[in-house]
């Protein structure tokens, strides 16, 4: 929520959607929302206030069950997982190319555990990818009359691949060992 009432920028779907909300009820968000709109700001503020204390009872009031589901034997609670995750892939456009997408997904994480990658470094890539990928994609309309690896024969650019490269080599290094 900080980001996205300070600066403007959502970090994830329910707050693209409150920044669209406050947006259309003309409220200019940045660093003077909380003067400009002081009242705005007091009842979210509230609100997520409320809704952390609501968690709260649920989480204390679910606590039990969910040990007791937890506890139970993989073999019984995969076919209760699976069916839910098709179910909501299938659901989220209708479409089954995105449960295709979940499959493909689940099978190259399964992969990537069972070679021993560690999965921590896959949630920022994956969440990342989309604007590393229009960031390039703007830096090469930037660069149209020249050739697409101009970028990287400046001294920067340079230094960035040099970078890279020994971050790779270490990482690569280091597995070995």
């Amino acid at each position: 929520m900080l980001p996205t009432l300070t600066l403007g920028i959502p970090g994830n779907a329910a707050a693209a959607a409150i920044l669209a909300a406050l947006e259309l009820k003309n409220v200019v968000v940045g660093p003077t929302i909380q003067t400009e709109n002081p009242v705005l700001i007091f009842f979210i503020y509230i609100g997520l206030i409320v809704a952390n204390f609501l968690m709260y009872m649920m989480a204390f009031a679910l606590i039990k069950p969910c040990v007791k589901l937890f506890s139970l034997p993989q073999t019984m609670i995969l076919p209760m997982i699976i069916p839910i995750c098709l179910i909501g892939a299938f659901a989220v456009r209708l479409n089954f190319v995105d449960v295709y997408i979940m499959l493909s997904a689940g099978i190259a994480g399964y992969v990537l555990c069972r070679f021993g990658f560690p999965v921590a470094p896959m949630v920022p890539a994956v969440l990342l990818g989309p604007l590393a990928d229009e960031n390039l994609r703007g830096a090469l309309v930037i660069f149209e009359d020249k050739a697409w690896w101009e970028p990287f024969t400046s001294p920067v650019g340079n230094i960035l691949i040099m970078v890279v490269l020994c971050t790779f080599y270490d990482a690569i290094f280091r597995r070995r060992s």
